[in-house]
Parts: structure tokens; sequence; C-alpha cells
């Protein structure tokens, strides 16, 4: 049957065998069918041929495109070496537009490793020849830091003597203070005395002139007493001439006798007493003489001690004005030392301060030139790294 025969040319065709073809003796409808059927099995195999032409074509492109890659890989291969002198050639023009990329790649590269390796020489260089003195700085920094902890310490120490002087000073000022108190009132007791000495004197002397009066009258005394010795000496010379007289009067001169031996008797008694008083005065005159020579001496005395009274005020005085202006000078010293002692500890603490400075900049010198160590040393590295590479000239 028509049909089927139709049927099983689509299965061959199915299974590829295009060669296949279907017998047209009619334009029905199955006539028709056929043809199409021939038309489409045509149009496949033409497909087919075009597309293993093709494919035959492409793989010719890709041999040669593999030719080409392999070609240029060969050429460039030394550049996996650091060989950055290699160029890719353009021969090939499948090829062209990725050989000329890599070889504008392969120029940078070669620039930039010019400029790396020129860059990293003088890196190394420059590090290499200011290692030394980064070292030295660093060191430099730690020595100050060091001296500034030193000259802390010697600053607190000065603070601590100043503070202790200004206590001084100000306990000196006190002292002084009371010290001028003290010859203040020193000056008006030497006043004192120096007037009680005046009127010691003044009595001395009057006193003087008393016993030089006393002893006159003593003297007067004494030739009083001499009077009536001479008085008594002739009363009884008188009564013993009386006495005699009435011896010869006998019995009548009796009466006389017995007056006369009384006022004999009270003769004795009056040279007796006036001799007593003559030895009193004796006594009185030679003490009073004593006395004027002491009180000659006294005065004498007095008036040397009047004398060095005087000096010793004035020297007193003296000694009160120079005592007034060491008050005033210890009292300015106690002020300025109060204000050195606030001065100093301004110091300590910018002192303080300053180490702290110190001791950070020596931590930063420190890390700095251990940094500068470990970037001559990547630097180094990165010389020797880009020193593989080959570049022109």
């Amino acid at each position: 049957m028509p049909l089927l025969d139709a049927v099983k040319a689509v299965k061959k065709i199915g299974s590829g065998d295009l060669d296949t073809r279907l017998t047209v003796d009619s334009e029905d409808e199955l006539g028709e069918l056929n043809a199409n059927i021939n038309l489409m099995t045509a149009q496949i195999q033409n497909s087919l041929e075009e597309q293993k032409e093709f494919a035959e074509k492409q793989k010719l492109e890709k041999e040669k495109l593999e030719m080409a890659i392999y070609t240029l890989l060969e050429e460039v291969s030394e550049a996996t070496n650091g060989d950055l002198t290699v160029r890719a050639g353009l021969d090939s023009m499948e090829i062209s537009t990725v050989a000329d990329l890599f070889n504008a790649i392969i120029g940078n590269l070669q620039d930039i490793a010019i400029e790396a390796k020129q860059s990293t020489g003088l890196v190394g260089s420059s590090l290499k020849a200011n290692e030394s003195e980064i070292r030295m700085l660093a060191e430099q920094a730690i020595a100050e830091t060091k001296e500034a902890r030193e000259t802390l310490i010697s600053v607190q120490q000065m603070s601590l003597s100043i503070q202790a002087v200004a206590a001084n000073a100000s306990q000196a000022e006190k002292i002084t203070d009371d010290t001028y108190n003290t010859i203040v009132s020193s000056t008006a007791n030497m006043d004192s005395t120096v007037t009680s000495i005046l009127q010691l004197r003044t009595t001395v002397g009057e006193t003087a002139k008393k016993m030089k009066r006393l002893g006159e009258s003593s003297q007067k005394i004494s030739q009083v007493v001499s009077f009536i010795e001479e008085i008594a000496l002739k009363t009884n010379v008188l009564a013993i001439n009386a006495s005699v007289e009435a011896g010869r009067a006998g019995e009548y001169g009796q009466g006389f006798t017995i007056v006369a031996e009384q006022v004999g008797a009270l003769a004795e008694q009056s040279a007796a007493a006036t001799k007593e008083i003559a030895n009193i005065v004796a006594a009185i005159q030679a003490e009073t003489q004593e006395v004027n020579q002491a009180m000659e001496s006294g005065t004498t005395q007095v008036v040397e001690t009047t004398r060095l009274v005087e000096s010793t005020k004035q020297s007193l005085s003296l000694v009160l004005e120079k005592s007034q202006e060491v008050n005033q000078l210890m009292g300015s010293i106690s002020q300025s030392t109060v204000s050195q002692a606030s001065t100093s500890q301004t110091i300590t603490n910018l002192m303080q301060k300053i180490a702290e400075l110190s001791a950070s900049t020596s931590e930063s010198s420190s890390k700095v030139a251990q940094s500068i160590v470990e970037t001559a040393a990547v630097a180094q590295k990165l010389e020797t790294t880009v020193g593989q590479f080959k570049v022109a000239g």
C-alpha cells in the first residue's frame, strides 16, 4: 500500500538512510505527501552535508588555531622564567590580536620590572645607607629617654630640696623675726639699764658727797673731842691740885677734898669717854675714808660701765638695724624660695611630660627602626625577585 510505503520510508529516513526516496506517481494527497517527504529528505541530506563541510572546516580552523597557539606558547615560554624580552609573532591572523595584547602586556611588565629594579635598588641602597643612622637615631632616642628620666629624677630631687629650703627659709624667717623682736625688747631693756645706771651714778655721786660731808663732820667731832679731852685733863689736874690744897687745909678742907675727888673721877671718866669717842670717831673717819675711796672707785666703774653700756646700746642699735635688714631679706628669700618651689614643681611636671614624650618617641623610634629593617629585608627580597626578570639592556 502506498501509505504503508511512506511510513516505512520515514522510518528509514529517521534511522539515517537519507538515500531513501518515495515514488511520486500521482498528484493526490498521497503523492503530495511522498513529494514532501522526498523534499524534506533531500533538505536534510543537504543540511547534513553542509554541516559536515562546516565541521571539517572548523576542524581545520581548530587545528590551525591550535598550531598557532602552540607556536605562540613556544615563543613566549621563556617569559615564565622571567625573560621579558620575548615577543609573540604576529604572522598568524587567528591569534594576532592575542599576540599583540600579549606583547603589550609583556612590554608593560618589562617597563614595570625596569622601574622596580631601579626603585628597589635605590630603596635598598638608601635603606642600607641609612640603616646605621636610623639605628643610631633609635639608640640616641633611647639614650635621650634615659637622660630625660635621670634628669626627671634630678629635678624631682631638686624640687624636694627647694621645698625643704623653702620650709627652712620660712622657719628661718620666723626665727629671724623672733630674733628681731628679742633685739627690740633687749634694746628697750638696755635703755632701761642705761637709765638705771645713770640714776645709780647720780645716787653714788650724791652718796659720795654725803660721805665727804660725814668725814668733815667727823673731823670736827674729832676736834671737839680733842678739846674736851684737853678740858678733862685740865680738870683732872685742877682736881688734884684742889685735893692737895684741901689736904693742907686739914679738917676744913675735907668736904672740898671729896668734891675734888669726885671732880677728878668725873674728869677721868670724861677723859675715858672722850678717848672712846675719839677711837670711835677715828674708826668712823677710817671707814669713811675707805667708803670714799670705794665710792670714788664705784663712781669710776659706774662711769666706765655707763660708757660701755652706751657703746653696747649703740652696737645693739646697729644690730637692731642690721637685724631689721636681715629680717626683710629673709622675708624676701622666703618669698623667693616659695616662688622657686612653685616654679620647680612646674618644671617637674614639664619634665614628667617630656620624659613621657621621650619614652613614647623612643618606642616609636625603635618601632620605626624595626620597620625599616623589615622593609630593607622586603626590599632586598623584592630586588632579588625582580632581578630574576630579564629585560632589555
